[in-house]
């Protein structure tokens, strides 16, 4: 998916060329797992970022980047099954 620039003064799209993190000279543990952390609204709003790098669960041998919960916690069922 295309991503644009909208020039309001001249009322104009310009195409954004795609890119990548590392041609970006960016990383994603480094700059984008730290940008989602500090801006959690990013991916959806009233986000709540638990833990980073969370791997504390029984027979685990891999990490979650960022364990996050929305405004209606661990339980989702409320909204669905009101």
């Amino acid at each position: 998916m295309a991503l644009y620039h909208v020039d309001e003064t001249g009322g104009s799209l310009t195409e954004i060329p795609e890119t990548w993190l590392s041609g970006e000279g960016k990383l994603e543990r480094n700059d984008l797992q730290r940008w989602l952390r500090d801006s959690p609204g990013a991916i959806e709003p009233d986000l709540f970022v638990l833990s980073e790098e969370y791997s504390d669960w029984d027979e685990s041998n891999r990490s979650i980047d960022l364990l996050a919960l929305d405004r209606d916690g661990p339980d989702r069922r409320s909204r669905t099954e009101a």
